[in-house]
């Protein structure tokens, strides 16, 4: 095995020194050496880009309409492959009525066949009375947490992406919490 001599990782680029290429990697090297394997130059084909965006507090809400608990507008260096993962922890106060989670991209064409700007939507419905709130002001103490990934093509320029919750009915209060929203250049 020959040892590990410079891996070169500052922001926006990403290199491999001129003593790592696919022909000298060793599999016992590095946990990601099969990705580096199949890395055919010294530098990376594209800048790396990473986004993050977090809200932790509690949404209620007991509207029919949609409301943003998250709006995360990341302004993309350079167009081309990207990931977006999210996760989020959700909750309604009554057994019988339901909270709906959405994230969408404004402007998207890449989301579901109804409706192209949304990536995520999920229907929660909740199977626990109200009870005294584990979280701030929900009203219960049930949870149910939520994750989930979309590659997405890209252009360069201010991209908007919204985790919005909403209630079924207006008797019951859904809530949202812990949401993250992550975009990485993957190409």
């Amino acid at each position: 095995m020959r040892p590990l001599k410079q891996v070169n990782i500052s922001p926006g680029v990403c290199s491999i020194s001129e003593f790592i290429s696919p022909d000298t990697i060793d599999d016992d090297i590095i946990s990601a050496s099969s990705v580096l394997q199949h890395i055919p130059a010294t530098t990376f084909p594209f800048a790396w880009e990473h986004y993050y965006a977090v809200n932790n507090s509690v949404t209620n809400t007991t509207s029919i309409v949609f409301i943003p608990h998250l709006v995360f507008t990341p302004t993309i260096v350079g167009a081309g492959q990207y990931e977006l993962k999210w996760s989020y922890a959700s909750s309604a106060n009554r057994t019988t009525r339901d909270s709906i989670v959405r994230v969408e991209h404004v402007g998207g064409t890449q989301g579901n066949a109804a409706d192209p700007s949304i990536l995520y939507s999920k229907r929660l419905e909740m199977k626990d009375a109200a009870a005294i709130s584990r979280v701030g002001g929900t009203g219960t103490d049930q949870e149910m947490t939520g994750s989930g990934f979309v590659e997405l093509t890209l252009p360069a320029g201010p991209q908007t992406f919204n985790f919005l919750v909403r209630t079924f009915n207006a008797d019951t209060v859904s809530s949202i919490w812990d949401a993250r929203l992550s975009l990485t250049r993957v190409g």
